[in-house]
């Protein structure tokens, strides 16, 4: 982090390989994992308030959560190639 210079960041460049091509599996994944943060604070409250099937929405949060892992996961097996 001692070489970053933030006037060069540009937040497209996030989401592209090593070989400047923009990565699918990247977008998704920062997106779903975006969805999955913000819904999983949502359950919370829900859960703090007593809403009925609350644990049933914390689970599909998880297995969003896991695929957005798992989509950058691949990202970076296949970038390295």
């Amino acid at each position: 982090m001692d070489n970053f210079d933030k006037t060069k960041f540009n937040i497209a460049e996030i989401f592209n390989n090593k070989n400047g091509k923009s990565s699918g599996s990247g977008f998704l994944g920062i997106i779903l994992g975006l969805i999955a943060g913000i819904s999983f604070i949502i359950a919370m409250i829900g859960y703090i308030f007593h809403l009925p099937d609350t644990l049933n929405v914390m689970s599909n949060i998880l297995t969003l959560a896991f695929t957005a892992c798992a989509l950058l996961g691949i990202r970076k097996i296949f970038s390295n190639k």
